[in-house]
């Protein structure tokens, strides 16, 4: 029978069946948690064993480094001590190497003062010999002989009509009886076969037939005997010591005189002078034959004798005036004795011969392949092609010094930085410097601009062309500069200059004479024929080849 009490009792047995599924489910959670205990028991194991094998492994790395360091620092110490040993060994080759420069310098001296005596003897000898002939030409003059006679072609005159003049080489015997009077002879003639040892009378026929040649027109010219290298030095001595004192003045000077000359001739640039109307022979012997005479009109002598005409003289006189004259107008640079007289008339005496030299190339040519005289057309034609050519190399030129400049300042600005931070290179880097100061800018290589894409942009890269005649190991020493230039772009702001790629073809610019001969190939140097080694003039200057760590030639 229900009642409360089998009511209690059924909630009770409900209870009690409830906290059996509980704790059946607490259990069953139990297991699960000690299994997942379980595993991380095991992963926190295998975690600590790893990470005890990792400070075994990071402790015996640590000792490794401290060790390849302690090698590294001794290496760099026995680096350093052996620079130092080759750099002086170096200095002490260098510095016997220019001892026996010295003595094979003084063995040349003796061998050319020998050469000398030996020369000036054989000339006493031929002296006597020449008097010798004279004395035998003087007793025998009154036996009958042949009278000598030669030939004179009128080809160079007359091209197209070949003709043969026969001359008297000997002067004509006196006559026994009275007769007419002897010609006289020019004494312009006389001196000048007397310079040349050869008889007047004779000289003047010549210039008759001469004259008959070319309608009239013959002069006696003849060239100094003074050896030119010698008066080349002498003028050049003489302008350097007129020369103002700093590079700008002397600009400032050719700019002065560039500047009056093309005024006054009506020109704009050098080139503009191949077409100068020059003055008349007829103007020229006209001015030169009478002291009253004035020039009135800006025009040059382009005769031949261009360097000792009256005419030019006079000119330039005249345009050294003139910019005297706006120079007192303006800075007053030579009335302050900045610039003198002469250097301007130094400089405008140059600007002539280049200004005739222009004018010269576009002048009519005998063509021998045609077998008569250009034409005006084929004259200008020609003359163009040598001015480009001109053009072209000067261009070429100034890339060259260019890159000079700007390699001898890469090298002069790091020796600056590492003078500063006390590096261990910089003797190398002074080395390199003296490396570069030979070389020059003719030892310069070629660089061709080579167009290129970079990442879908058209590009300039410049091709850097090797050199065939130059020692091989040039090459690492100029990479170098590149690197070290190349690091100092990096500290520069705005545009960056076009890369430069080294290859592997050789270039065509001409081989610079006169270095030592540890900068040539020598196998190239092997390759030359004896003439052509005796056209590059090697010079007898030693000097030894740096040994340097390149990768440690940076920052």
């Amino acid at each position: 029978m229900a009642g409360p009490g089998q009511e209690r009792l059924d909630d009770a047995r409900r209870n009690e069946d409830f906290h059996k599924q509980a704790a059946a489910h607490a259990r069953q959670d139990r297991r699960f948690v000690n299994q997942e205990n379980e595993t991380l028991r095991r992963q926190l194991a295998t975690f600590q064993n790893n990470f005890r094998a990792s400070e075994e492994e990071r402790h015996r790395l640590q000792q490794f480094i401290l060790e390849s360091q302690r090698k590294i620092a001794e290496l760099e110490r026995g680096e350093a001590d052996l620079h130092g040993q080759i750099m002086d060994d170096q200095d002490q080759l260098q510095k016997l190497a220019g001892e026996a420069a010295d003595a094979r310098q003084v063995h040349d001296n003796d061998v050319r003062a020998l050469h000398n005596q030996i020369h000036a003897r054989e000339e006493e000898v031929e002296q006597l010999r020449q008097t010798i002939r004279r004395n035998a030409r003087s007793k025998v003059s009154n036996s009958p002989t042949a009278k000598r006679r030669g030939r004179v072609s009128t080809e160079l005159f007359n091209p197209g009509r070949p003709a043969l003049i026969q001359l008297p080489l000997d002067p004509a015997p006196v006559p026994a009886s009275a007769g007419p009077s002897r010609p006289t002879v020019d004494l312009a003639i006389a001196d000048v076969a007397k310079s040349l040892d050869v008889d007047a009378d004779v000289l003047s026929k010549l210039m008759g037939v001469m004259e008959l040649v070319n309608n009239g027109r013959a002069r006696v010219m003849i060239g100094s005997t003074n050896g030119g290298g010698k008066q080349s030095k002498r003028k050049a001595q003489e302008k350097a010591a007129v020369a103002p004192q700093t590079g700008d003045l002397v600009k400032k000077a050719h700019a002065m005189m560039r500047q009056v000359t093309y005024q006054r001739f009506g020109c704009e640039q050098a080139t503009d002078f191949i077409f100068h109307t020059p003055a008349t022979e007829e103007e020229v012997e006209a001015f030169a034959n009478d002291d009253q005479a004035c020039i009135r009109k800006w025009q040059f002598d382009f005769s031949e004798g261009y360097t000792s005409s009256a005419w030019n003289m006079a000119v330039l006189e005249r345009l050294v005036a003139e910019a005297e004259k706006e120079d007192n107008d303006g800075m007053g640079y030579v009335r302050k004795g900045l610039i003198q007289r002469e250097f301007l008339a130094y400089i405008a005496a140059e600007q002539l011969a280049r200004y005739r030299g222009n004018w010269k190339q576009f002048q009519p040519k005998w063509d021998p392949s045609k077998d008569r005289m250009e034409t005006r057309a084929e004259a200008i034609a020609r003359g163009q092609v040598i001015l480009f050519q001109r053009r072209m190399s000067s261009k070429t030129i100034n890339a060259q010094h260019d890159k000079y400049n700007h390699c001898h300042n890469t090298v002069q600005s790091t020796i600056t930085l590492k003078e500063e931070d006390g590096a261990n290179n910089l003797a190398t880097w002074k080395r390199m410097l003296d490396l570069l100061v030979l070389l020059g800018a003719n030892g310069m290589s070629e660089e061709e601009e080579t167009p290129a894409t970079h990442m879908g942009s058209k590009i300039r890269t410049y091709k850097i062309l090797l050199c065939w005649w130059r020692e091989p190991v040039i090459a690492d020493y100029m990479r170098m500069v590149d690197v070290q230039t190349a690091h100092f772009q990096t500290l520069q702001t705005g545009a960056k200059p076009a890369p430069r790629v080294r290859g592997q073809t050789y270039g065509s610019r001409a081989v610079p004479k006169g270095l030592p001969e540890s900068l040539y190939n020598k196998d190239w140097l092997k390759s030359l024929s004896p003439k052509e080694l005796k056209e590059v003039k090697v010079s007898k200057q030693v000097f030894t080849l740096f040994v340097a760590a390149t990768e440690r030639m940076g920052f």
